[in-house]
Order: C-alpha cells, then structure tokens, then sequence
C-alpha cells in the first residue's frame, strides 16, 4: 500500500527507497492519505504500507530505512 502517485511521499519512497532503477508493483494499491495506509495494514494481516511517524499506531510495527547509495 502506497499513497497517491501525486503525493511528495511517493515520490520520495520511489527516489530514495526503490532507486531510479525500480518501480512500484504493478498491483499496488494507492491510498489518498497517510491515515488511511495506516488504517488498512491494521486490518490486513501480513501488509505492508509506509506512512510517516505521526500516524504510528500501537498495532503496526515500524521499520527504519536508510539511503541506499547503490540504489
């Protein structure tokens, strides 16, 4: 789960974290807001989205990342 292919947080994540060599899974599902990412990988078992630390929930675990230089 991702946001909205508009928003300043896909691109970031499509920049810093998949590289310019990679792209989303086709399949992936675009979600208007953060809190809504959040909302729905509270309820699918076994999803992945990424949000910002704002909208941490005691039922998602978070994941650091770092810049991949090689990316």
């Amino acid at each position: 789960m991702g946001r909205h292919n508009v928003s300043g947080t896909y691109a970031y994540l499509k920049n810093i974290v998949l590289g310019k060599k990679r792209e989303y899974k086709l399949d992936t599902l675009e979600m208007h807001s953060s809190k809504d990412i959040v909302v729905l990988v509270e309820k699918s078992p076994c999803a992945i989205g990424y949000s910002g630390l704002a909208y941490a929930t005691p039922r998602v675990k978070l994941v650091c990342i770092s810049e991949n230089p090689e990316a």
